[in-house]
């Protein structure tokens, strides 16, 4: 059921307009107001989606509730099992991409900022194509 998220963002973003103008211009904090204001507007919508969760029928409420330490911590030896492997396998490939650059810097500045640039493009068409590995493969 997408009906309370909707509502509760379709609200949350006028007051979060009329928050950003409130601390940066009214209040003068400038920046800093803008991120006040964002703190609050994210606090709001929480304290909303929670009292919506609380209103609900006694289904919602208990899909909703802390199942307990045992349960929650039960069957991690699967996740791990997968996931360590994994992370280890994408932080080399991460410290092999950065160690090309910093290679390509004992060559000259213009080469490394070529390959900078040249890794944050191959980084930007990659990150989709992780993102819908790791999605297919759960």
């Amino acid at each position: 059921n997408t009906y309370a998220p909707t509502i509760v963002t379709l609200v949350g973003i006028p007051i979060h307009f009329a928050l950003c103008w409130l601390f940066a211009f009214k209040l003068g904090y400038g920046f800093y107001g803008v991120t006040y204001a964002m703190v609050l507007t994210h606090l709001i919508m929480m304290i909303t989606f929670h009292v919506y969760t609380i209103k609900q029928d006694k289904q919602t409420t208990d899909a909703v509730k802390w199942p307990g330490f045992k349960k929650v911590f039960s069957n991690w030896g699967e996740y791990l099992g997968l996931g360590i492997p994994g992370a280890i396998m994408i932080t080399l490939e991460w410290l092999c991409f950065e160690f090309l650059v910093i290679m390509s810097g004992w060559l000259s500045v213009e080469h490394q900022a070529a390959m900078t640039i040249v890794m944050e493009f191959a980084n930007t068409n990659w990150a989709p194509a992780l993102g819908l590995n790791l999605t297919m493969s759960v």
